[in-house]
């Protein structure tokens, strides 16, 4: 289909809010924080093209990021179009679009997801040069199901042996509190599988983690050998769908094997009842079979994923 190709302005918000929420629309995704409507913070590169029909309807549109603590000459793509007009070309002109803006970024690597099962769409990234990197699948917990009597004694056996539980709700007054929790994520997230060394500034910590919707101080499940912080469950919140979800989970390696691991993972699962949730969601990748069969013995049941995919220079 012939379309008018430009960049995205004010005039296209409310049309790109329904075509990003509308069934099917979506191509390839990225996994950056920032929102299509939100504004640009510094340091980031966000530039969003649109396809447009010749009567001015939207059509599709594509998108390139880089956050500031991403490696040079590293960004991602994203890519939605109407359900009703996939097929006829205009992903592949958006993404040519996105190219020409890339190039002048000086890109090396560039970053999407397809859902896992998605034939179209995958087929549609790899004709555009991306190849498979890491697939993740989704497991989800039916909070109501959980038995927590079944998993208490591995919280006890825990605190016996000398660690303490805390969340960072408890401990987010003391003047160090936050930098504790910044260097304990930093310092376990490159053991995560597919992530690199690179890791947002405290500032930018403080502002897209800290300062996040999905963030709440008593959903940050920390465990503590003496003063020394050597494990944490992140949990994201979505009250109206009745759901939590493990935004970062690890343990340092010196003290795996010791279920640290699912003594935190039992705790947010009993913060989740208390609150009443339905569901908790977690994305695994497909290699960490140590995660996987956590999950798996605390209740959580596989769903469809995602498919990470690169594209290098």
């Amino acid at each position: 289909m012939d379309s008018i190709i430009r960049p995205a302005d004010s005039r296209d918000t409310a049309a790109l809010v329904r075509l990003i929420a509308s069934e099917g629309s979506t191509v390839l995704t990225g996994d950056s924080p920032l929102a299509h409507d939100q504004p640009t913070p510094d340091g980031y590169v966000a530039q969003r093209m649109v396809a447009l029909a010749h009567d001015g309807s939207l059509l599709g549109s594509s998108w390139i990021a880089r956050a500031p603590w991403r490696p040079d000459g590293w960004f991602e793509l994203q890519v939605v179009v109407d359900a009703a007009q996939r097929g006829q070309g205009i992903g592949t002109a958006l993404v040519v679009a996105a190219q020409q803006l890339l190039e002048r970024q000086a890109w090396r690597t560039l970053q999407c997801h397809v859902r896992d099962g998605d034939a179209l769409a995958l087929r549609f990234a790899q004709q555009h040069r991306f190849s498979l990197s890491q697939r993740f699948f989704t497991m989800v917990l039916d909070v109501a199901s959980f038995d927590a009597n079944a998993f208490q004694s591995v919280v006890q056996t825990a605190e016996a042996a000398g660690f303490s539980f805390f969340t960072f709700a408890e401990v987010a007054k003391q003047p160090d509190a936050a930098c504790k929790l910044y260097e304990l994520n930093r310092r376990l997230a490159p053991d995560l599988p597919g992530n690199d060394d690179s890791f947002p500034t405290f500032e930018e910590y403080v502002h897209e983690i800290i300062g996040a919707d999905w963030f709440r101080s008593e959903g940050q499940f920390i465990v503590a050998d003496g003063e020394r912080w050597v494990g944490l469950v992140g949990m994201g919140f979505d009250d109206a769908a009745r759901t939590m979800s493990h935004e970062f989970s690890a343990v340092d390696r010196a003290y795996r094997g010791r279920r640290l691991g699912m003594a935190l993972k039992v705790q947010s699962a009993l913060l989740a009842q208390r609150l009443k949730m339905e569901r908790i969601v977690t994305g695994n990748d497909s290699t960490n079979t140590a995660i996987v069969a956590l999950n798996h013995t605390l209740g959580y049941k596989e769903q469809p994923g995602m498919c990470k995919l690169l594209r290098e220079r």
